[in-house]
């Protein structure tokens, strides 16, 4: 999102960069609780009370739309709007990708997950 949207927008306003735990360069918890979307709503309420953020708009692509769609539900008066892009917000009807499944295998899900985001492999 960050060369997609994050850079232009910066330009004329503050953006903060989520990188959902598990997903980007974060790494993925010990407690399965830090998967669902309530959870990570919680940790970006929790975020935005830190840094002081009142009222904002919140931009969410994919898995992070039903993250933001909690958000606007939980914490209501925190949100000015929501920019949905390809959310997820329904159940699924059709099968999860192939890669999806390598990814949650024990032992080799953590390094295929770095090998997906950096071509140079585990690290």
């Amino acid at each position: 999102m960050r060369l997609a949207l994050g850079d232009a927008l910066s330009r004329r306003h503050r953006v903060i960069l989520v990188d959902r735990p598990g997903l980007g360069w974060s790494e993925q918890s010990p407690d399965t609780a830090a998967a669902s979307p309530a959870q990570q709503a919680a940790m970006v309420s929790e975020l935005l009370e830190r840094l002081d953020i009142g009222s904002t708009i919140i931009v969410a692509h994919s898995l992070a739309g039903s993250v933001a769609t909690a958000l606007a539900l939980d914490d209501p008066f925190r949100i000015a709007g929501l920019v949905l892009i390809a959310p997820v917000s329904h159940p699924w009807p059709g099968r999860i990708a192939w890669y999806y499944h390598v990814a949650t295998t024990p032992v080799i899900g953590p390094c295929s997950r770095k090998q997906l985001r950096s071509p140079s492999g585990c690290y």
